[in-house]
């Protein structure tokens, strides 16, 4: 019992010491226009401030694919709704109640999409600002021009 125990001990440190970003996360990192080499990666203020940039560039992605695909069926769903009930109907009953019917439901649907996927595009451009934010924190500061005071005395 306690070999196995220290074996699950030795096994659970192998995955906290893991907390330095990988090369993959670094490269990401680096598209953003980090220059990941100037800084210490053991200090833990560094990789957390990195994994949120990554964190938040992964909501971002999927919270914005996810609003432009709801975005897009709300529409089609809308249209075809609306070109359910502009069709003339030759005859009354149960085929003109149908139609009714599918119409609101498709209008509905859409609504319901639209209220879904357009809140979760602008949750994107929110996630787009904070990770921005980070990587201004980050980034190399451009070249300034240094103005001598004595020159104009």
């Amino acid at each position: 019992m306690k070999i196995i125990l220290s074996a699950l001990i030795i096994l659970i440190s192998f995955q906290i010491s893991g907390q330095e970003l990988n090369k993959r996360q670094l490269s990401k990192i680096s598209k953003f226009g980090i220059d990941t080499s100037n800084f210490n990666n053991d200090e833990h203020q560094i990789n957390e401030d990195f994994r949120n940039i990554l964190k938040a560039e992964r909501r971002r992605k999927s919270n914005k694919v996810v609003g432009i695909v709801l975005t897009s069926l709300a529409a089609i769903s809308i249209g075809l709704g609306v070109a359910t009930f502009a069709t003339p109907v030759e005859s009354e009953g149960h085929e003109s109640a149908f139609r009714g019917i599918i119409g609101s439901f498709l209008v509905g649907t859409g609504a319901i999409e639209g209220g879904i996927g357009i809140p979760l595009l602008f949750v994107s451009r929110r996630k787009k600002r904070q990770r921005n934010l980070l990587i201004e924190k980050y980034k190399d500061p451009p070249n300034k021009l240094v103005i001598n005071n004595n020159l104009y005395k």
